[in-house]
């Protein structure tokens, strides 16, 4: 559990390698753009970063984002308020959570839905995860994957983000 308070920046708790993949998929990834906010961004965070990576191919987009919250009690509040199937309902109102979803060993609480189809075949999947005063949501955009191919997208994020917070600040 991950339930104390931290002092990483959100930036250090994003992946630098685009290739987040892992050896077991057959997806290159390419580094696209990064969004930063100051106060008050996203989902009432203190301060929010974004990584968006996608496939040579043109096939698809990884979005990853981080939220800082001033401590675990404020985060685990908006981890429940701002949770993909209400935040994002209005534009993908039918949602199916995964039939064996990904479930972090480390996250306070995660969650995977899919967003556009059915688990066996997503066009948009979230992955929603809160590690002490962090929010991290992982969202995939492009051609139709199951929920193993979407579980092996998130693992070596969580396990990025876990292995940060296990070093403390750098």
């Amino acid at each position: 559990m991950r339930s104390e308070q931290q002092s990483v920046s959100p930036q250090d708790l994003l992946g630098a390698d685009p290739d987040l993949a892992g050896p077991n998929m057959d997806d290159n990834w390419q580094l696209d753009e990064e969004q930063t906010s100051g106060a008050h961004g996203s989902y009432n965070s203190d301060e929010h970063i974004r990584r968006i990576w996608s496939k040579v191919d043109g096939g698809g987009r990884l979005d990853q984002t981080v939220f800082l919250y001033s401590n675990p009690v404020w985060a685990e509040g908006q981890y429940w308020l701002s949770q993909p199937r209400w935040a994002h309902s209005d534009d993908y109102p039918s949602f199916n959570s995964a039939t064996d979803p990904y479930d972090s060993a480390d996250a306070d609480r995660s969650q995977m839905v899919c967003a556009a189809g059915s688990t066996e075949s997503c066009q948009i999947w979230f992955y929603w995860a809160r590690y002490g005063q962090y929010l991290v949501q992982i969202q995939y955009v492009g051609e139709n994957i199951d929920e193993e191919k979407f579980r092996q997208l998130v693992r070596p994020v969580d396990q990025f983000v876990v292995d940060v917070l296990s070093a403390g600040p750098r």
